[in-house]
């Protein structure tokens, strides 16, 4: 056993001051000193020391002493000198006192820091922890296994088995809050709709694709996708959780993209309405231009009108109807035990008007808005026969209107249990819910409708249609794009300063819009909401006797806003239409109309402009305003 020297970072200067000296302590065993068993550490005197010891020391020399003391008394200095070293007198002695400067250490703390070091390390891969020895052999932390974005499902086991298992699955990809934007997983990149992206599933061999039932991209555009569910779909650990996993990959997908609100499973599509089957709406008499009332108003459409007619001894060519009728009504007789039929239920058509129907013509009118049918003269469309209680509603629904548009999370009750249904909710909120046109606005919409004849041929045609989709479009312009798109902007009937359609109002328009348009055409049809582009503007005005500038520049921005408004701004108060014009004297006319502005002395719009053409899909909104005032 030795003393090992240690490595000390010294503050005390050899202990001559206060201080500290700090240094690593190695392993230290237990070790005896003085037969005193301890763990020592010792502080010595390497080399050097404080001081000296008191004692004689020699003062002069030999030289010192001729020229100091015995020069008064010789001639010859040097001889002296020679005489004195001869004879060993060279030098004096003198007593000198201790010169000891010990430290003196008052009092001594001793403190330590462990350190202690990482044996082992926790890791988080992929949302998976794992456990490492150190020192760590390779990468701690490895790149995502995912090579194109991925995202992963986990279904609850239990729930899955309770309400999924050997069903369809069905999946509803709801569009976030961006208006008119098609869920990421259902538009390419030029806002095109496309089919679903595969859906897979985790099973014991690996990932494998879900059977699509319904994709529910280019047919319907509702989100909403339906798949067979696996037959062996067994619960798995992946990212750190024990769950049934789906997963989505998109190899194309760029950046930006719409994003989703959420990911819902199990979902069906709700309306406001009520559905009637077997209602009689009375009996014909036989009389041309008849009318009867369905019990409810606000039909909705699609509704299925039979008139209960007699079977002829012999069917025409115009009584096909009629026979596929009579077929099925002998099927439903032969599945009860009778066939001996002498009349029965056909199915009428609903037209807007009878402008092209024959006196063969089974068509009637339906006013949905108060639920009153019409039928023909005989001439302009079929009389219904004779009957008592012969003209019926099989089915139809009633409902609808702005009542319904609900906020997300509000419809949570059933108002009849059904067996095997839990708790619901409306995951968005409730659109599409419109009041009937108002007698004013048909003026607005009758031309459009008689100029496009329903169909959609022309930029102008798609525009017109679109205001015939839904009374929710106020105004709409279309146009071809760059892209190869037909691109249609519509301007709905929402609040605010730059109204932007909603998915469900662009899915619904589009719908019409493809049924409408020529095939070809109907792949690069995209429908969206209007550009706004900031008008700014500089107005210089004088004040009225009497007037502030904080309440004058407050009234001029508030007018300036209500000026650029698309639904009620402009010259004339009616909006403002697509590609318009915004001038600075137009501008400059409003502002004078402003209370507290004597006159105005000048506008200039955007870069000093004294006009702005908007593109043909922009409408305006209100920029920086700037207010300058005259002074007197």
């Amino acid at each position: 056993e030795a003393w090992s020297a240690l490595s000390v970072i010294d503050g005390t200067d050899n202990f001559s001051r206060s201080g500290v000296v700090s240094f690593t302590c190695p392993q230290i065993e237990e070790t005896a000193v003085n037969n005193k068993k301890n763990y020592w550490i010792r502080a010595r005197i390497a080399a050097g020391g404080y001081g000296a010891p008191a004692g004689m020391v020699v003062t002069e020399s030999a030289t010192q002493v001729v020229e100091d003391v015995l020069a008064p008394y010789v001639t010859d200095q040097a001889a002296a000198i020679a005489a004195l070293t001869q004879q060993g007198y060279n030098f004096g002695y003198a007593y000198q006192a201790a010169t000891w400067t010990p430290p003196f250490i008052q009092a001594l703390a001793i403190g330590c820091t462990q350190v202690v070091r990482p044996q082992q390390m926790t890791t988080l891969n992929g949302f998976e922890y794992g456990v490492l020895d150190v020192p760590v052999d390779g990468r701690p932390f490895a790149p995502p296994a995912e090579e194109v974005p991925t995202f992963y499902l986990g279904l609850d086991c239990e729930a899955y088995e309770s309400e999924v298992a050997d069903g369809p699955m069905t999946l509803f990809f709801a569009p976030a809050s961006e208006p008119g934007a098609l869920p990421a997983v259902l538009a390419d990149e030029g806002g095109r709709a496309v089919d679903l992206v595969g859906v897979d599933y985790l099973s014991p061999d690996g990932w494998k694709t879900l059977t699509p039932i319904r994709t529910g991209s280019r047919s319907s555009r509702d989100g909403v996708a339906i798949f067979q569910a696996p037959t062996v779909f067994p619960p798995a650990l992946l990212l750190g959780q024990t769950r049934r996993w789906l997963r989505l990959q998109e190899p194309s997908l760029k950046s930006p993209n719409p994003i989703l609100s959420g990911i819902y499973l199990n979902v069906a599509p709700a309306v406001n309405a009520v559905s009637q089957s077997d209602v009689i709406l009375g009996g014909s008499t036989g009389a041309p231009d008849q009318t009867f009332q369905f019990p409810q108003k606000s039909i909705l459409a699609g509704p299925s009108v039979k008139v209960l007619e007699p079977l002829p001894a012999t069917f025409s060519a115009d009584d096909s109807d009629l026979k596929a009728a009579l077929d099925q009504s002998l099927q439903a007789a032969d599945a009860t035990g009778g066939s001996d039929l002498t009349e029965a239920w056909v199915p009428w058509k609903e037209v807007s008007n009878f402008d092209f129907s024959t006196p063969a013509s089974r068509h009637y009118l339906l006013d949905h808005s108060t639920g009153q049918i019409a039928f023909g003269d005989g001439v302009r469309g079929q009389i219904p026969p004779q009957g008592k209680r012969n003209i019926q509603a099989f089915r139809y629904r009633s409902g609808g209107g702005p009542d319904g548009n609900v906020p997300a999370g509000t419809l949570d009750t059933l108002k009849k249990a059904i067996p095997g249904l839990g708790p619901l909710r409306n995951v968005m909120d409730a659109v599409g819910g419109v009041a009937a046109d108002a007698p004013d606005e048909l003026p607005r919409r009758a031309p459009a409708q008689v100029r496009s004849q329903g169909l959609a041929v022309t930029l102008s045609d798609f525009a017109n249609v679109a205001l015939e989709a839904s009374q929710d479009v106020i105004r709409a312009v279309c146009e071809d794009t760059d892209s190869g798109t037909v691109r249609l902007s519509i301007l709905p009937r929402n609040a605010g300063q730059t109204p932007t359609p909603g998915f469900d109002l662009t899915s619904r328009v589009e719908a019409v819009i493809r049924k409408r348009a020529l095939p070809l055409l109907s792949p690069y049809i995209v429908v969206a909401g209007p550009d706004y582009p900031a008008i700014a503007a500089s107005i210089t005005v004088a004040l009225k006797p009497g007037s502030t500038q904080p309440a004058v520049r407050k009234a001029l921005t508030s007018a300036y806003a209500l000026f650029l408004n698309p639904l009620t701004g402009g010259p004339d108060g009616q909006g403002w239409r697509f590609g318009s014009r915004v001038t600075a004297a137009s501008v400059a006319e409003m502002a004078g109309q402003v209370a507290g502005v004597a006159f105005v002395d000048g506008v200039s719009l955007g870069e000093d402009l004294t006009a702005i053409d908007l593109a043909a899909n922009q409408l305006p909104q209100p920029g920086p305003l700037s207010v300058v005032f005259l002074h007197a």
